[in-house]
């Protein structure tokens, strides 16, 4: 296994978890561009479709361009102090093969996502959406079940989904995008079932 793939195996768990991210450098006060488009639910309600879509047929690279805006990337690579020569589709390909690698040795049980609440917007007019998941999964062991939110955000006209499954994920996605400082976003809670 690579180090690149060791140092962001955690953040690939995260992803799962989903069921079925130009960075800027001041994100808090930069304009959010297509503003309009962001905080259209229809637009959202289909990523999360081709979300579960991409799931159900395993299309890992569909995953990772729905749920980990480039900005988000850029920022997991800086927080875990990577190579400046690694791109952005170097550690999109090591996602892919990490979540490849899980998901030959994990099960799905049940994922549900209730998408039913309103959009909301950050103080910097980012568009956002908090919603309750609940996932089972098996792997080599007893069952776990993870509960927690799923953080929909509007990027530069697009929709993404991503989870903040631990304290780590979610100071990395505020390294990312600073006008969630002051949102509040609750970690995942992971139970092994008996």
């Amino acid at each position: 296994m690579s180090s690149l793939l060791r140092i962001i195996f955690g953040l690939v768990f995260s992803v799962l978890i989903l069921g079925p991210v130009t960075a800027c450098t001041d994100a808090q006060t930069a304009p959010v561009v297509d503003a309009p488009a962001q905080t259209d639910k229809a637009a959202l309600l289909q990523v999360i479709a081709d979300n579960d879509a991409a799931m159900e047929s395993g299309d890992w690279n569909r995953i990772i361009d729905l749920t980990m805006p480039t900005q988000l990337l850029q920022a997991l690579s800086a927080s875990e102090g990577m190579d400046d020569d690694i791109t952005v589709d170097e550690v999109r390909a090591e996602l892919v093969q990490g979540i490849e690698l899980m998901m030959n040795a994990a099960e799905i049980t049940r994922y549900d996502m209730d998408s039913s609440g309103p959009v909301k917007t950050t103080a910097a007019g980012r568009a956002y959406m908090l919603m309750p998941i609940v996932m089972e999964m098996q792997f080599n062991g007893p069952p776990l079940r993870s509960t927690g939110e799923m953080l929909a955000l509007a990027d530069d006209g697009q929709w993404f989904l991503v989870n903040p499954a631990d304290k780590e994920t979610i100071d990395i996605i505020r390294s990312a995008y600073p006008d969630f400082e002051d949102i509040e976003i609750a970690p995942n809670t992971i139970e092994i079932l008996k």
